[in-house]
């Protein structure tokens, strides 16, 4: 990641990348340094849409989206599709 901004380009749309400041992304060690160089809290890449995720992660932490709870059940191809 270090040294090269590309990595976070690639992980959120154009509204959301326009939350974060060009200068910032430049060696970072990591998205999480990203974002506390911008003051914002640490948004997971499923998230980066450009709405209301800052909003959202203001209220939770990022381990928190999704856990082994909220899996239901598993989705499959069969073989004939």
């Amino acid at each position: 990641m270090n040294g090269s901004p590309n990595w976070m380009t690639t992980t959120g749309n154009d509204a959301h990348l326009a939350y974060l400041k060009p200068d910032t992304l430049a060696n970072a060690d990591s998205e999480e340094q990203v974002y506390e160089r911008n003051n914002l809290p640490y948004v997971i890449p499923e998230m980066r849409e450009g709405r209301d995720e800052l909003e959202r992660m203001k209220e939770i932490k990022a381990d928190q989206i999704i856990s082994l709870e909220n899996i239901k059940g598993c989705i499959h191809k069969p073989q004939y599709l």
